[in-house]
C-alpha cells in the first residue's frame, strides 16, 4: 500500500480516508459499478482501521 510505513503515513491514510469518503458521496452521481462500491467501503474500513492503529502505538 505505502511500503514503509514512516511519518507521512499518518497523512497519507488520512488523505485516502477523505478520497474513499469522496468516492461514496459520489457514486450515484458518477454512476459506479456496485462491486466498486463495496471495494470502496472496503478499502475505507481498512485505512480507517491502519490510522486507528497507528495512533494507537503513541
Amino acid at each position: 500500500m505505502f511500503g514503509t510505513l514512516s511519518g507521512n503515513a499518518d497523512v497519507l491514510l488520512k488523505r485516502e480516508i477523505e478520497a474513499q469518503k469522496y468516492l461514496l458521496k459520489v457514486a450515484k452521481k458518477y454512476k459506479l459499478p456496485v462491486e466498486e462500491t463495496k471495494k470502496t467501503l472496503k478499502n475505507l474500513k481498512t485505512y480507517e482501521e491502519l490510522l486507528k492503529k497507528r495512533q494507537g502505538m503513541r
